[in-house]
């Protein structure tokens, strides 16, 4: 159950993709959204609620809150939990194992590896009966997979300890086409499309994410560049939120802001700027 309301919000949130495959989950703070307009999200707030907006506008919100939005294999359910215990679900099941739950322009659906309609919510908050077994043959539902992520992308998040190789970019949820990472040679830059619109005149070997916010440029054996910030907290995730790169801290806190054109990044106020190199943008 849950329950239809209009209501406008502006707090920041993260797209997760267009989808969610067979046992992932999305944390609080976490989306799944329209690639066109992530103004239209279905997901996770950061008080545990989950919850669907169209055009930026609370439309359905369950009355149960979690720290997980979980999508099962085994059953093809979606599942909000709370330190294991299940709090809501989609209440429909599939024989079928699940294969993804997408944001479509109609609304958010369940499918099953038969591909089969397992559950749906229309964009306007109205959450169907489980569906009889049935192809999905929605005209208008692109397929998350007909928009390819580009070869060099080797996901939308960087979490703590994961590393960007050379010619390694993190995309845009929204948009694979503008990516961050690093170049053939090294060189930390922003790019979209062919366009570089951001990049540090240094080489280095990886790109590294630490536990304590701090994003680092290494190459033999040395820094090379880094973004001068730490977190109050521990550092949770680099991300794209509305074009802009958004290195996160374990409380949802900025810690480094790129933005989206690449005219200039900083320390978000409030945290230390320690030792490291320069960026130049263009």
């Amino acid at each position: 159950y849950g329950k239809t309301q209009t209501m406008n919000r502006a707090n920041p949130f993260l797209c997760a993709g267009r989808a969610i495959g067979p046992d992932r989950h999305l944390e609080p703070h976490e989306f799944i959204c329209d690639p066109a307009d992530n103004g239209n999200r279905f997901g996770l707030s950061d008080n545990g609620f989950v919850e669907l907006y169209h055009g930026n506008s609370l439309v359905w919100q369950t009355e149960e809150t979690g720290n997980q939005l979980f999508f099962s294999y085994d059953t093809a359910e979606l599942i909000l939990r709370e330190e294991g215990e299940t709090k809501w679900s989609s209440g429909c099941t599939s024989d079928a194992v699940g294969k993804k739950v997408k944001y479509t322009p109609s609304g958010v659906k369940i499918i099953d590896l038969s591909d089969n309609l397992v559950w749906t919510m229309s964009h306007d908050g109205y959450p169907s009966t489980c569906f009889p077994v049935g192809k999905d043959q929605d005209d208008d539902d692109m397929d998350e997979d007909e928009v390819a992520m580009p070869e060099n992308c080797k996901g939308y998040s960087l979490k703590v300890g994961e590393i960007l190789g050379p010619n390694e970019f993190l995309c845009d949820p929204n948009d694979p086409n503008v990516k961050f990472g690093l170049s053939f040679v090294g060189m930390p830059q922003l790019l979209r499309g062919d366009q570089l619109l951001w990049f540090v005149p240094a080489r280095g070997e990886k790109l590294v994410y630490h536990n304590d916010g701090h994003l680092v440029l290494y190459g033999e054996g040395q820094v090379k560049w880094s973004t001068k910030c730490y977190g109050k907290s521990r550092g949770r995730q680099i991300d794209f939120m509305q074009g802009s790169v958004n290195v996160l801290d374990e409380d949802w806190a900025l810690i480094w802001k790129l933005d989206a054109d690449g005219s200039g990044s900083e320390c978000y106020p409030g945290f230390a700027a320690g030792s490291g190199g320069t960026t130049s943008g263009i």
